[in-house]
């Protein structure tokens, strides 16, 4: 039987916190494996917790930098460039399935830079589950 027009429904990514986009990502299509870094469309949001000049950026622990990547979107939203600000909410694109990818799905990965006990900036892997909102 041929292929019809799409029928399922848009699933729509929204920013799950304020921050501003370090890069965005857009124009891949699907099948271009190597497109944004086998990410495709993509958007990275940071969210600066302490500056450097901060009197408190070399104590342990310190938390740095959040950093979301919302990876292998369908399209990103319209005018999204790098260095706006973005809102808690914001709508960023649609889930997708641009870049490395075997299906539509939304690859969301939350990283943050924290201060190791040697004093040197560290990316620590966070669980991403607890920056998803239920609706």
């Amino acid at each position: 039987t041929p292929k019809t027009e799409f029928q399922g429904e848009d699933i729509i990514v929204k920013a799950s916190m304020t921050g501003i986009i370090r890069k965005v990502e857009g124009g891949c299509v699907v099948g271009n494996a190597d497109c944004g870094d086998g990410y495709g469309n993509f958007i990275i949001i940071n969210r600066t917790m302490a500056k450097i000049t901060d009197s408190n950026f070399l104590a342990e622990g310190t938390v740095q930098q959040l950093s979301i990547l919302y990876g292998n979107l369908r399209e990103v939203e319209g005018n999204l460039n790098d260095g706006d600000k973005i809102d808690k909410g914001q709508v960023l694109g649609k889930m997708g399935n641009s870049g490395s990818s075997n299906g539509t799905h939304l690859h969301f990965e939350v990283n943050r830079l924290v201060v190791n006990k040697d004093k040197q900036p560290v990316v620590e892997i966070l669980n991403p589950l607890k920056f998803i909102e239920q609706e």
